[in-house]
């Protein structure tokens, strides 16, 4: 049995993800084992042909990748865009596949239904896939579940699996969006700026930007990325914890603290295409990562100008979700391209006129409390390595453990034992009344 290996770890035979997979190939000596290491930089035609042609022809092909901010790596979303759009595609057409990643757990369910829409798209069967934890090598119990999981992969692949998923639902195509601009009026001096790709943009959202800032009352700043030549996204070296710096000497940097710093509201403007933003904002998200702390994001706004199906991607909805709240930015909504476009973005106006007023905190949910929280714990238990998180969680005081609430849990000792023989509707009463009354005391009754 043929299994095509695709590394997109940006530290390809160094990284944690391909110890993994060797590890199978190690176990399972009765498979071959056929490796290709992704580049960072895009294929050309004839490499993409060839790449194609080399799935095609195996028994199984394995996705291995490292979970890098909530998805896939930057090199790993530029190559499924690039499959999803070559006319050999075709070839892949009940192709089996599989995809293993490692992570700390943190949002790696995105990256994993973003993969699975793109091999929907392509017609390909899905198996079994797995998410490990980084350290599962280093376990008994990891490495049962590495080997659980392939053992379940080979079965599926000798008892010939059969896709049950229909083929992923497109879009229909919608009329463009058009806007006639209007006068132009004065504008408040707050900053507002619109992140964009003009490179390869629609017209459709080309319009957008145009009508939001015509009738944002504040003056507004466009940031075309295309204007910007990055070198790659982020590439797993980790120097950044010890100098707090990338080692990417592209401008980003520069570009960074000239243009995004200080903008107390950004609106980030895509297609959606290939069940993803533009791969330009997975770049610029991957080498964001160490400025979008907490800190560095309160009381901050972020928006959405889209075009395409965030239904049909409620993975990608979702990570947009988990983003802001993760980051504790204020989420200004979504516009999307369809009957209503208008309407929205002078909505969206609003609310960023509202933000400006009144400056409101974030609200928490499940993604920012059990995200950080989650977080908190990753740092903590390496904070040896991971000095610069360590330090900024630590200096501002986001550690909430140990839970030292002594007198609380002895007067909950104390309660429990008082009401433990009394009647069952009784306890219940008493229990109640325990857990009220700090909130009583909080409004006077």
């Amino acid at each position: 049995m043929n299994i095509f290996v695709i590394n997109a770890s940006p530290k390809k035979e160094s990284s944690i993800t391909f110890h993994h997979v060797l590890f199978l190939q190690k176990h399972f000596k009765n498979l071959h084992f056929e490796y290709y290491h992704l580049r960072k930089e895009a294929l050309n035609e004839n490499e993409i042909e060839e790449l194609i042609n080399q799935m095609a022809v195996n028994d199984l092909v394995l996705f291995a990748y490292p979970v890098y901010t909530m998805s896939v790596p930057y090199g790993l979303m530029q190559l499924m865009g690039q499959l999803l759009s070559h006319t050999s595609r075709y070839k892949l057409i009940h192709v089996n596949v599989s995809q293993i990643s490692t992570s700390k757990f943190l949002f790696d369910n995105l990256a994993h239904e973003y993969m699975a829409a793109c091999f929907r798209d392509m017609d390909m069967t899905l198996l079994n896939t797995h998410s490990a934890e980084r350290e599962d090598l280093l376990s008994n119990q990891g490495k049962k579940h590495l080997i659980a999981y392939m053992d379940e992969v080979v079965y599926q692949i000798k008892t010939q699996y059969k896709k049950t998923h229909d083929p992923y639902i497109r879009e229909v195509n919608q009329n463009p969006f058009a806007y006639e601009i209007l006068p132009e009026k004065h504008k408040e001096p707050e900053d507002i700026l619109v992140i964009y790709n003009a490179e390869d943009y629609s017209e459709s959202l080309k319009n957008m930007i145009a009508a939001f800032e015509n009738i944002c009352r504040y003056r507004v700043h466009l940031l075309d990325l295309s204007n910007h030549s990055f070198k790659s996204g982020c590439s797993g070296c980790m120097v950044c914890q010890l100098t707090h710096k990338c080692t990417l000497n592209d401008g980003f940097e520069a570009m960074y603290q000239e243009k995004i710093a200080n903008s107390k509201v950004v609106l980030i403007a895509s297609d959606i295409r290939y069940h993803h933003l533009d791969k330009v904002f997975k770049l610029l998200d991957e080498r964001l990562f160490l400025k979008s702390h907490y800190i560095e994001t309160k009381r901050k706004a972020m928006g959405y100008l889209l075009t395409g199906s965030l239904d049909q991607n409620q993975h990608l909805l979702m990570a947009l979700k988990a983003h802001t709240s993760f980051r504790n930015i204020y989420n200004l909504g979504y516009v999307l391209h369809n009957e209503h476009t208008l309407n929205a973005i002078e909505n969206l106006c609003d609310q960023v006129t509202y933000f400006i007023k009144k400056t409101p905190e974030a609200p928490q949910d499940f993604y920012g409390v059990a995200g950080m929280k989650l977080y908190e714990d990753i740092v903590y238990r390496n904070r040896g390595f991971l000095r610069t998180e360590h330090r900024f969680l630590k200096k501002n005081k986001f550690y909430d453990f140990p839970k030292k609430s002594f007198f609380k849990q002895q007067a909950m000792k104390i309660m429990m034992k008082s009401i433990l023989h009394k009647p069952e509707a009784e306890q219940g009463r008493m229990l109640n009344e325990f857990l009220l009354q700090p909130y009583k005391k909080e409004i006077d009754y």
